[in-house]
């Protein structure tokens, strides 16, 4: 795991970014990948609306910026990656902005999670010492071409729960992302009792205890990979056959240079309400609440 500071004077929605990854390299990457998203997607490096852009030309959604301070139906850094490349940047984006409303729809009872095997060599590449904690995967079948995972790993006995999701069209590097936000997110449990993360740690772990039983009794899922081809044409080939609209917006910093986009969907919901407030967002309610968050209610639309 990596951690990263900014320090300059360009503007960033947030001084602090992580990264993990299976060595120092890759975590180190991703933490600095996540800090140019903190420093692209603010007024501060868009002083102007930026709009998100659909395959047909038509404006999506009229500004996609993170505004500060955010409201409840800004969509925050949701549906936003960082890339080495802008193509690289666009599919890591749409694969967050899919993870994110499968997320939000299995929250709300719109979408039953399916009982997956988590491959051991990946547990041993991370649990390198002998651990008491239980690791489980769940998959959220949204889409036929991407693989959605939810990792949720406790001490055995549904206590201290730390939770992990991640999308990708390779279900083994949805996993590996997945287990990786949540031993990421085991680190809480570490924290003093009068650590700011503490309450928010056991507002969500209380959410997801509640939901585990429902969880454990899940059927298997039967993994499709969605066939050969472009994953992001095979992708959007999906979308159009929903009948759902979507579009980009480059977001990226002029003065940085690193390619960032945000994917917008408005059909489909936004987990940020969830991960904001996890008590205030469960219950039966949730699913009529989301719905409010949609990115067209975002911007008026």
């Amino acid at each position: 795991m990596a951690f990263a500071r900014w320090n300059g004077e360009h503007p960033a929605i947030s001084d602090l970014a992580t990264g993990t990854g299976p060595d120092a390299a890759s975590a180190c990457a991703r933490a600095l990948g996540e800090m140019a998203e903190n420093l692209s997607i603010g007024a501060g490096s868009h002083p102007q609306p930026v709009p998100a852009i659909g395959r047909d030309g038509k404006v999506i959604v009229a500004d996609s910026r993170m505004l500060i301070p955010a409201g409840s139906a800004d969509p925050g850094s949701e549906g936003v990656a960082a890339g080495e490349t802008m193509a690289e940047a666009k599919i890591a984006a749409l694969y967050e902005r899919i993870e994110r409303a499968a997320y939000a729809l299995w929250w709300g009872g719109g979408l039953a999670a399916r009982k997956a095997h988590l491959p051991t060599p990946l547990l041993r590449q991370y649990r390198q010492a002998q651990t008491q904690r239980r690791s489980m995967l769940w998959h959220l079948p949204l889409m036929n071409a991407v693989t959605i995972c939810l990792v949720l790993t406790d001490d055995g006995q549904c206590g201290q729960i730390a939770m992990g999701t991640a999308a990708h069209s390779d279900p083994h590097r949805a996993a590996d992302a997945a287990l990786r936000e949540a031993l990421q997110a085991e680190i809480a449990w570490l924290a003093p009792p009068h650590h700011p993360d503490v309450v928010h740690r056991d507002a969500m772990h209380a959410a997801l205890r509640s939901r585990l039983p429902v969880l454990l009794g899940a059927g298997r899922t039967v993994v499709d990979r969605g066939g050969d081809g472009d994953p992001l044409l095979r992708i959007e080939a999906e979308l159009v056959g929903r009948g759902l609209d979507w579009g980009y917006a480059d977001l990226t910093a002029a003065g940085i240079g690193v390619p960032v986009v945000r994917c917008v969907i408005p059909g489909w919901p936004l987990a940020r309400p969830i991960l904001m407030s996890p008590n205030r967002a469960d219950g039966a309610a949730v699913t009529q609440s989301l719905a409010s968050f949609a990115y067209a209610a975002a911007v008026g639309g």
